[in-house]
């Protein structure tokens, strides 16, 4: 059977974008809010904790990702999502992305406060933020022209990093489906969730760790909006940690794991790719 061909430009092109914005949109897309309570059991404990993964498409290493979340102040969390090509792929589509997301700490679970997105894809650059208003308007500003919107939304809805930590905070049982509304990018749409099943997968925490399988798909006006198919696997423990995240393209697939879970700001030295 012939293997995946080599990297070339039109290559990258074609399978940069599903990953870096579907595999951290992901699930980095991956994920939901409505019934959280923050007195979980699941999920991050509010402590800082980093996440460092390896992303490759097919067999080859493609580049690196990280998941940060820190208390910012009282009440408040910073939650940040980092993605990079690596040296071999920066030569014909180099990648920096970096999203950043505020959040309130409620007694009823998290809500959007703000976003900030910093990306770079190829030749192209973008930079915006995002301000949710408690009555359901999403307030935007392109930070390079100083263009501004504004966007009625569901008063739920949420950007997709704080959705992501949403996720871990819920039970996630076998055969559960789910919808939440999401904005990003200048637009809302609903993300559909299934939690397929258990399973038991080899990771960096060790061999046969038990996980949980979840589905996420995005839906607009009842059609789904992506091809192909995407998947997470959560730690089937308290934590639910993102351990695998797999997305499933036209030339392969492309798939971002778990390498290191940091407890401390300084104990791995600077591992964000900016």
């Amino acid at each position: 059977m012939e293997g995946p061909k080599p990297f070339n430009h039109k290559t990258i092109k074609v399978f940069a974008r599903p990953l870096w914005s579907t595999a951290l949109l992901l699930g980095v897309a991956a994920l939901l809010l409505p019934g959280l309570a923050s007195a979980s059991e699941y999920g991050w404990d509010g402590g800082f904790e980093r996440l460092q993964f390896r992303v490759d498409w097919a067999q080859f290493p493609a580049g690196r990702a990280v998941i940060q979340a820190r208390e910012a102040d009282a009440g408040r969390a910073e939650l940040r999502i980092e993605a990079c090509t690596n040296a071999l792929v920066d030569g014909v589509y180099k990648v920096r992305d970096r999203i950043t997301a505020r959040t309130r700490l409620t007694g009823g679970g998290v809500r959007a406060l703000s976003y900030k997105v910093r990306r770079r894809e190829g030749e192209e650059r973008e930079a915006r933020r995002a301000r949710f208003a408690r009555h359901g308007v999403v307030y935007t500003e392109d930070l390079e022209s100083g263009r501004t919107d504004y966007f009625p939304v569901d008063p739920a809805t949420m950007d997709v990093v704080t959705a992501l930590y949403a996720t871990r905070a819920r039970g996630l049982e076998a055969g559960e489906r789910f919808r939440i509304p999401v904005f990003d990018d200048g637009r809302g749409y609903e993300l559909t969730v299934k939690v397929v099943g258990r399973e038991r997968l080899d990771t960096v925490l060790g061999p046969d760790t038990p996980t949980v399988k979840v589905r996420p798909r995005l839906e607009t006006d009842g059609i789904f909006a992506r091809e192909g198919g995407l998947w997470v696997w959560f730690t089937d423990d308290r934590r639910h940690l993102p351990v695998r995240m797999e997305s499933r393209i036209g030339i392969g697939s492309v798939t971002a794991r778990l390498t290191a879970v940091e407890r401390e700001p300084g104990e791995g030295g600077r591992a964000a790719c900016l």
